[in-house]
Order: structure tokens, then C-alpha cells, then sequence
């Protein structure tokens, strides 16, 4: 689908191209919905996977690959000499890791530059660690903003809106209408448990009157409020409905003012928003 769409676009309206690789499935059945994935790294499986990506895009080079997810069975520097070489065979443009530790991220710098570290980040991650974790390790958190910063890595964040929460569309009963539907992901997570979240229900009602004062909608003030973290260059926000498409446009174009800032601030303390928890973090954008 995206393939063709790039198609229908002259090549000075392409936008960027990214891409990941890390999970495969474990038996050539690309299309069967119930095959199982596991995580590899391992350079073959690597080439396969960028090979793969760019016939199905019908493209000739990638602008950004990142190994999605640590695979901890194939040595990182293997993995990670495997991408510079796409990138000097000009399959690639840019190299970058999503949700790896600071060790990793080391290690791979020593083979090659880190173009790209893709982090966790939002009101509600307010430590870049994340909900998930992998043998007991996080995403880091925000000793790899300070990483990034030092070595001349861009950062781009993912959930800014933390699955919609921070958007202002959910209510009191949203959990459990979740849970009747068979939503096997939001019930399960922390944000969706108390008392995290009444906090942020009560919490995104602070973002209210600062949503009013710029004309843009409460989700357009979360995420520009991770776009205000220096070192931050984008942030992933995924759409369902196209309407959902100007929140992003308008978070672009937002500069959040002091005074917007320490509203929010003020609002994460008087809500104690996710305090004690894994998203525990600055109040205020680390600028």
C-alpha cells in the first residue's frame, strides 16, 4: 500500500522513508495473521529484511532503518557492522536503534555513528524508560537523551499521546469498554490502571484552558510539549481518523510559551500524574 501510494508522488513531494527490522516471522507465511514473530538481528535476516522492504516499496534506498527491539541472541556489534554496510552499499541513508539501552547504544557507536535514537516520550513517560521491557531492561530512559545530546543524535519519540489518553477523548468508563471489546493491549498497561489513570484524566482537564488560550486541541499541546525537549527532532503519533491528522499539523507550528510550561508543570504536581511509577520524570521539558 505505501509502495503504491509513493508511486502516485513526484520524487520532489516524496516524503522520508523509515523503516525498522527485528521481527520476523518464524516460517515463510508473510500472510498469515497467526504466525508467530521472534526478534532477529542476525546480518542475514537484517539484509533479507531491508532487501524485502525496498522491492515492496519499490524503492531504491531506505531514508532511515533502526533495529526496532534489542535481540539479545546475536552479538550487537554483528547486527550493528551489518547496517553500515547497507549504508556504503546505499541501501540505506540513515542507521538508527529504537528502545535500547544506553550499553547498546554504546557498543554500536564504537562500530559505526548512531544516527537516530527512537525513545519513549510523553507527559506520562516523562523518564523515556517506557512501559514495555525485555529481560528485565527498559528504554533507556534519560541518560540516553544526555547520550544523544553529547554525541550529535538526533531523537525521535514515539506515544506522545500515550495511546490516546493525553488526546482528552477518553472518560471514566473508557477502561472498561476497552476491556469488553477485547482490547488486549490498554487494559494491561500501567497508564490504564489506578490510580494513574484518574490522574490523568483529571490531569488532562488542567490542559483544558492552555488548549483554549492557543486555539489547537488537547492533543496538540501534549505533543508539543515533547517536541520542546531539545534534542527531540519529531515524535510518532499514529491516526485513526483523518480529522485526527490537525493536532499533529498543529503541534508542528506550536511553541509553548514559560507560562504554558508552568502550567503544566503546576498541573503534573497537583495531579501527582504517574508519581512513584516507571514514567516518573521532569515536569518541565529538559531543554
Amino acid at each position: 500500500m505505501v509502495g503504491k501510494a509513493l508511486k502516485q508522488l513526484p520524487q520532489s513531494e516524496r516524503p522520508l522513508v523509515f523503516t525498522t527490522c527485528t521481527w520476523v516471522f518464524d516460517r515463510e507465511d508473510e500472510g498469515n495473521d497467526k504466525a508467530v514473530r521472534v526478534k532477529s538481528l542476525m546480518p542475514e535476516s537484517i539484509i533479507k529484511q531491508v532487501d524485502g522492504s525496498l522491492r515492496r516499496l519499490g524503492m531504491e534506498r531506505i531514508d532511515l532503518l533502526q533495529f526496532h527491539w534489542p535481540d539479545y541472541n546475536t552479538p550487537i556489534e554483528e547486527s550493528w557492522q551489518t547496517a553500515a554496510d547497507l549504508v556504503k552499499a546505499g541501501k540505506v541513508r540513515a542507521i538508527g536503534l529504537s528502545n535500547h539501552p544506553l550499553d547498546l547504544i554504546q557498543r554500536c557507536e564504537k562500530i559505526a555513528h548512531v544516527d537516530c535514537l527512537q525513545q519513549p516520550l510523553s507527559l506520562m513517560d516523562r523518564s523515556m524508560n517506557g512501559p514495555y521491557s525485555d529481560d528485565g531492561r527498559n528504554s533507556g530512559g534519560l541518560e540516553v537523551l544526555e547520550w544523544a545530546k553529547k554525541n550529535e543524535t538526533s531523537i525521535i519519540t514515539f506515544a506522545p499521546l500515550q495511546h490516546g489518553i493525553l488526546a482528552g477523548k477518553y472518560h471514566k468508563d473508557s477502561v472498561e469498554e476497552f476491556r469488553k471489546s477485547g482490547d488486549p493491549l490498554r487494559p494491561n498497561l500501567y497508564y490504564f490502571k489506578e490510580p494513574v489513570y484518574s490522574q490523568a484524566l483529571e490531569f488532562v482537564e488542567c490542559l483544558k484552558p492552555i488548549a483554549k488560550r492557543h486555539q489547537v486541541s488537547i492533543a496538540a499541546i501534549s505533543i508539543a510539549w515533547v517536541l520542546a525537549w531539545k534534542g527531540v527532532t519529531g515524535a510518532i503519533c499514529g491516526a485513526r481518523k483523518p480529522g485526527q491528522l490537525h493536532a499533529f499539523l498543529d503541534a508542528a507550528g506550536l511553541a509553548l510559551t514559560g507560562e504554558d510550561i508552568a502550567e503544566i508543570a503546576a498541573a503534573v504536581e497537583k495531579t501527582g500524574l504517574c508519581k512513584g511509577t516507571c514514567g516518573d520524570g521532569p515536569s518541565v521539558p529538559i531543554m
